[in-house]
């Protein structure tokens, strides 16, 4: 199925639903986005239709606009680098979030106490806090900013490589829980996003140090 296709179908089943549907539809990106907004709503409340990516999504929502416009209907997508960028979207009733997507979103709520009640070894918890003289939140962002500082670098300078999550895999300690920035920064030079380690280094340290890092933390795209 080709994008046109695609995107010609996603706003027909969106048509077609509200004909048929009192709730509130939302357009999101893919259906993990689907299942957590869904989460939130009263059962029969809302419908949330995945759009297979944020490109889809943009063109999706405008063609729905272009025409009569549907009450009920609004998007919803991560804000990415839009809020770094300052990118402004003008389209009516097309929202992005606070952070640069819900994982950032979500470790600035409760939803990572949670989870780290359920999941980690509390005894571990309490040793590397009292250790490291912070709370976890504020360590685990310590250790995403450098992650994010180079995404950033890598998102300027448009790169063909992507950016994925094996760059978080190959160069983190899970024992230690350390990042290993000597072999991250090689293993960038190699893909090319600098020259050399030096320059690398020369390169992040000229990034602006104001920004918000939960607008542009994250190891994956």
């Amino acid at each position: 199925m080709s994008l046109g296709q695609q995107r010609e179908s996603v706003a027909a089943k969106v048509v077609i639903r509200r004909s048929v549907f009192d709730g509130a539809i939302m357009l999101v990106e893919g259906p993990s986005d689907a299942d957590f907004w869904t989460s939130f709503a009263r059962r029969g409340a809302l419908h949330c239709e995945p759009c297979s990516g944020r490109h889809t999504l943009i063109q999706e929502h405008a063609t729905l606009h272009k025409t009569d416009r549907l009450t009920g209907v609004v998007s919803v997508m991560d804000a990415d680098w839009d809020h770094i960028d300052q990118t402004q979207h003008t389209l009516p009733d097309l929202f992005v979030t606070d952070t640069r997507d819900l994982e950032s979103m979500l470790l600035r709520t409760a939803a990572l106490d949670k989870l780290l009640d359920n999941r980690a070894d509390a005894t571990k918890l309490a040793a590397l806090e009292a250790e490291e003289g912070a709370e976890f939140r504020e360590l685990l962002l310590a250790r995403a900013v450098e992650f994010g500082r180079l995404r950033l670098l890598h998102h300027r300078r448009h790169l063909p490589f992507e950016f994925r999550e094996r760059f978080v895999r190959h160069n983190v300690d899970k024992e230690r829980w350390r990042v290993s920035t000597d072999t991250l920064y090689q293993d960038l030079v190699a893909q090319g996003l600098a020259a050399d380690v030096v320059s690398l280094r020369a390169d992040l340290d000229a990034l602006p140090t104001n920004l918000d890092p939960g607008a542009s933390r994250g190891a994956t795209t």
